[in-house]
């Protein structure tokens, strides 16, 4: 990537001399580095901005690191080729251009082509229909975007040109700085796991940024996250979050699972900041750019105006993952020693309106020496002896001595405005609203702890040799009947083989007479072509004696001729517990718990872990989910769950080619073993 991002020599593809186009805003970014060799390639021109101008590529003798491609997309296919068939052939590309599969059929024709060319040449190619690539240090702006790009250490990966944009709007204020930018346009070639590397070995980039519509290999894409979040942090905007409604949806794992949640939870999993909004993902950025991080969650506000503080006391308690740090009684009698009698040394610490800057640096002076804190929240509103600059002063000091982030928030207009330009000078980040500060500190919290979680050891959930070896004959035999369903008695015979208590089961072939057991009971349908019994009315329920279930069987018979139908026991209510497993396309194997029963898709408690996953996270996650809450307020024991959860990841890394696995409800009970009621499993 080096000599996509830092060229000692760029042919222009499109150069022009005419202002607005887009080969002239690209000549003239390109040309501010006076160190890099352009050449312009206009075939109606000798010349263009000064420079001689070639006809074709072909035509360029020398060597060039990069050819950057600003021509109607027609034309595109063939100056890509002709950089292939060049003297010394041009491997590295960018391509501005838009008019492929973005846009048409036969745009996107043009793009299978243009990969076709790529792969048979070895070309990178990032785009096409990007905005170009940028590095400030170097100096070097290959893009169309207007206005200085501010330096500083934020490496973009973006897959919209008008989100990067906008992000360097955001910046002109001296909220961040940036250290490389590539816009990956329809990512034919290069994407997001191409740079990533690049990225993280770069000591220019202290925080990597990324906005993604798709990720191209979700399991590189995790693995190259897992091992940069060691090192930096990794903000990810990723959008699509909102999935339509499928057409027919097998399990309600696979509907619980999709894609949006699957590709949330590996980004967290992973130690990667997962924001919903570009509010979320600026935030985010500028916290980690210019503060050091949180130590925990317990949170120090210090304000002059009592409104914005109790407004943030209670965002913090109601509605974030933060809470309100309980400073000790004997060092609020040390924060009073220097403020006003009417003043309050509680958290949130009000210093009144009339505060000078001394009675933030006295504040700021004794929480500096008080254990447990994680972030102080300062909150500044413009009063009329207000003095702006000092109070910014007295927090870059502060951020400097204290070992823990102090967060400015100057609200208001042109007050706020004049301690932005000072901060920014010295590498600080305002936030006019405490709620953007909280979310902010909320993001850099899962970086903290994700890093934290990354120090501890723990042993993967494995499949012996011997598990692996062992092909099961179901699966061979479901495989030779082309059916990608299993029967009950199919699922319960592999369930039982990890231990999964199953309920047990009766078909009936010719009449009510062969179930012999216990009554009232259950009587199911039995179909690979029906999975929601319930839907179907292919399930009843409560049936107190033969003659009942006979009937109830005769009805079922003449609604699903020649299906299969099974007799369960009723047995005694327990509380319901939805397992599952689903293979994600982009990640592989999933794992999912939740509420079970009818409660599955109504409350959303689902958590989610990437196989292969250890005991131990299985367990921490749960103990500290709302599920978690429910199973202790019922009295059911966590790791008894866990324990289940463990069993069904193992079954399925034992066997690959299920798809989905899904168990709803198992019933969970306070002093008995877990039973499986209902499990469906799909190859």
């Amino acid at each position: 990537m080096k000599k996509i991002l830092n060229p000692d020599s760029v042919a222009i593809i499109g150069a022009t001399d005419t202002e607005g186009k887009i080969g002239n805003i690209l000549l003239k970014n390109i040309s501010q580095n006076d160190t890099i060799t352009i050449y312009p390639v206009n075939p109606k021109h000798e010349e263009v901005g000064g420079l001689k101008a070639y006809a074709s590529v072909l035509d360029i003798e020398r060597e060039v690191d990069l050819a950057v491609i600003a021509v109607p997309a027609k034309f595109v296919n063939g100056v890509v080729d002709d950089c292939a068939k060049k003297n010394i052939p041009i491997k590295n590309i960018v391509i501005i251009s838009a008019g492929f599969s973005e846009e048409s059929e036969e745009g996107a024709k043009r793009e299978k082509e243009l990969k076709v060319l790529a792969k048979e040449h070895e070309i990178r190619i990032v785009g096409p229909n990007c905005l170009g690539v940028i590095n400030t240090s170097e100096n070097f702006n290959a893009s169309f975007a207007g206005g200085k790009i501010p330096a500083g250490g934020v490496g973009l990966v973006m897959q919209s040109g008008a989100l990067t944009t906008a992000l360097f709007d955001m910046a002109a204020d001296g909220k961040f700085g940036f250290s490389l930018v590539t816009t990956l346009g329809n990512k034919a070639v290069v994407n997001e796991n191409d740079l990533l590397d690049y990225y993280m070995q770069d000591e220019k980039t202290k925080i990597i940024a990324l906005y993604l519509e798709d990720i191209a290999n979700g399991k590189e894409f995790a693995k190259k996250l897992d091992e940069i979040t060691k090192i930096k942090p990794v903000v990810i905007l990723k959008a699509g979050v909102s999935e339509k409604a499928q057409i027919a949806i097998q399990s309600h794992t696979g509907a619980m699972a999709g894609d949006a949640a699957v590709t949330k939870e590996v980004i967290e999993a992973k130690g990667g900041v997962y924001c919903k909004n570009l509010q979320e993902f600026s935030g985010a950025i500028s916290l980690l750019n210019s503060f050091s991080l949180p130590k925990n969650e317990k949170i120090v506000i210090v304000t002059n105006a009592g409104g914005p503080g109790v407004v943030a006391t209670d965002i913090i308690e109601s509605d974030s993952k933060l809470k309100m740090f309980e400073i000790p009684v004997e060092d609020q009698k040390r924060i009073e020693t220097g403020l006003p009698s009417e003043s309050s040394a509680k958290n949130p610490v009000d210093v009144l309106g009339d505060a000078m800057d001394d009675r933030y640096r006295q504040t700021l002076e004794t929480l500096k020496s008080v254990p447990g804190i994680g972030a102080v929240l300062v909150i500044v509103t413009p009063q009329a002896q207000t003095p702006i600059e000092a109070i910014a002063q007295v927090i870059v000091g502060m951020n400097e001595e204290m070992s823990v982030p102090v967060i400015p928030v100057f609200i208001g207009g042109a007050a706020a405005r004049c301690a932005e330009e000072y901060l920014a000078k010295r590498g600080l980040s305002n936030f006019r609203f405490a709620y953007s500060a909280i979310r902010a500190l909320e993001k850099a919290l899962e970086f903290v702890n994700a890093k934290q979680l990354d120090e501890t050891e723990a042993s993967v959930i494995s499949a012996t040799s011997e598990e692996k070896q062992e092909k099961d004959v179901i699966i061979s035999k479901l495989k030779e009947e082309g059916r990608g369903v299993f029967y009950y008695d199919e699922a319960t015979e592999l369930g039982n083989k990890f231990e999964l208590n199953i309920l047990k089961a009766t078909y009936l072939v010719h009449g009510a007479s062969e179930y012999t057991g216990e009554y009232p009971v259950v009587l199911k349908l039995d179909s690979p072509t029906v999975l929601h019994k319930n839907a179907k009315d292919a399930l009843y329920l409560y049936i107190k004696n033969e003659d009942e279930l006979e009937e109830k069987r005769l009805g079922l018979k003449e609604s699903f001729p020649g299906e299969r139908m099974l007799v369960q026991p009723m047995i005694h209510a327990g509380f319901e517990v939805i397992i599952g497993i689903k293979e994600n396309k982009s990640f592989g194997h999933v794992l999912m718990v939740g509420l079970g029963g009818i409660f599955t898709e109504l409350f959303d408690t689902k958590l989610l872990w990437l196989l292969p996953i250890s005991e131990e996270e299985i367990s921490r996650k749960i103990k500290n989910s709302l599920l978690g809450k429910v199973l202790k307020k019922q009295k059911i024991d966590i790791n008894l769950v866990a324990l289940e959860a463990q069993r069904v990841a193992k079954l399925s890394m034992c066997n690959p080619e299920i798809k989905e696995l899904d168990i709803n409800p198992i019933m969970l009970y306070p002093k008995e073993h877990p039973m499986v009621v209902d499990i469906k499993i799909l190859i």
